[in-house]
Protein backbone atom coordinates (compact mmCIF):
# COMPACT_ATOMS: atom_id res chain seq x y z
CA UNK A 1 0.00 0.00 0.00
CA UNK A 2 1.78 3.11 -1.17
CA UNK A 3 1.02 6.60 1.04
CA UNK A 4 -1.29 7.75 -1.82
CA UNK A 5 -3.96 6.03 -0.78
CA UNK A 6 -3.70 8.34 2.73
CA UNK A 7 -6.25 10.92 1.78
CA UNK A 8 -8.70 8.31 0.14
CA UNK A 9 -8.11 6.37 3.64
CA UNK A 10 -8.29 9.93 5.84
CA UNK A 11 -11.92 10.15 3.64
CA UNK A 12 -13.17 6.51 4.76
CA UNK A 13 -11.99 7.04 8.51
CA UNK A 14 -14.09 10.66 8.22
CA UNK A 15 -17.26 8.46 7.01
CA UNK A 16 -16.92 6.11 9.88
CA UNK A 17 -16.57 8.43 12.53
CA UNK A 18 -19.58 10.67 11.19
CA UNK A 19 -21.41 7.15 11.08
CA UNK A 20 -20.56 6.87 14.56
CA UNK A 21 -21.68 10.02 15.58
CA UNK A 22 -24.49 10.06 14.32
CA UNK A 23 -25.23 6.33 15.23
CA UNK A 24 -24.22 6.98 19.02
CA UNK A 25 -26.32 10.18 18.93
CA UNK A 26 -30.11 8.25 17.54
CA UNK A 27 -29.09 5.64 20.00
CA UNK A 28 -29.01 8.52 22.97
CA UNK A 29 -32.11 10.34 21.62
CA UNK A 30 -33.54 6.87 21.59
CA UNK A 31 -33.25 6.57 25.14
CA UNK A 32 -34.21 9.94 25.86
CA UNK A 33 -37.33 9.19 24.50
CA UNK A 34 -37.77 5.71 26.70
CA UNK A 35 -36.92 7.25 29.49
CA UNK A 36 -39.06 10.53 29.06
Amino acid sequence: MHWQNSHLFRQCAAILVIGYGLFTAYDAVKLMINLG
